[in-house]
C-alpha cells in the first residue's frame, strides 16, 4: 500500500468515527427524551434528521480530507471513495453501538417502540372507521415482526441499508465536491 492509500484510510477512518459519534450522540438524545418513532410524521421527521445529519457530515468531511490530502483538488472518483469510506466507517461504529443498545442497554426497546405502534395504530384506525377485522390483521403484523425481531439482523439489516445509502450520498455529493483546476486557466503554463 502507498502511503497515500494509508493517509485516506486514516484519515477517512477518523473522521467516520467522528460522524459515527454524532449519529450514536443523535441516537442516545432519541432514547433518553423518549423519543419514539410511532405514527406517521415522526419516523419521517426522525429519518429527514438522521439523512441530514448524514449528507452534512460526509460533505464537510470529504472537504476536509480533499484539503488535507489533496490540496484542495480531488476527481469525482476520489471525492466518491473518500465519502463512501466515511459512511462505511460512521455505519461500522453505529451499527456496533445500535448492537450494544439493543442487547445491553435496553434489549426491551424495540419491544417498546413496536407496542406503542400496535397503540397508535388501533386509535388511528378505529378513529377513521376501520372495520375490526382490518385492524386486527394490522396488528397481527406487528406481532408477527415482534415475535421474529432479532438484534443481530436487525443491526445487519441497519447496517446493509446504512452502508447503501452511505454510497448513494456519496455519489450525489462527489459531484458536488470533485475539485480540479483547469490547466487553461493559468497562465503559466
Amino acid at each position: 500500500m502507498e502511503p497515500k492509500t494509508n493517509l485516506l484510510l486514516k484519515s477517512t477512518f477518523n473522521y467516520g468515527l467522528y460522524l459515527g459519534i454524532v449519529l450514536i450522540i443523535y441516537t442516545l438524545l432519541l432514547f433518553i427524551l423518549g423519543v419514539m418513532p410511532v405514527g406517521f410524521l415522526k419516523p419521517i421527521l426522525l429519518g429527514l434528521t438522521s439523512i441530514a445529519i448524514y449528507v452534512i457530515g460526509i460533505v464537510i468531511l470529504t472537504k476536509k480530507v480533499r484539503a488535507e490530502l489533496y490540496n484542495g483538488e480531488v476527481t469525482y472518483g476520489q471525492a466518491f471513495l473518500i465519502g463512501l469510506l466515511i459512511a462505511l466507517f460512521a455505519t461500522i461504529i453505529s451499527s456496533v453501538y445500535s448492537y450494544i443498545q439493543n442487547t445491553l442497554i435496553d434489549s426491551d426497546y424495540f419491544v417498546r417502540i413496536m407496542n406503542a405502534q400496535k397503540d397508535w395504530m388501533f386509535n388511528f384506525m378505529s378513529s377513521k372507521g376501520v372495520s375490526e377485522e382490518q385492524i386486527e390483521k394490522a396488528i397481527t403484523k406487528i406481532d408477527e415482526q415482534i415475535k421474529n425481531y432479532s438484534p443481530l439482523k436487525s443491526v445487519f439489516t441497519g447496517f446493509l441499508g446504512s452502508a447503501v445509502f452511505g454510497a448513494i450520498i456519496s455519489l450525489i455529493t462527489s459531484a458536488f465536491l470533485k475539485k480540479k483546476t483547469n490547466p487553461f486557466e493559468n497562465p503559466n503554463v
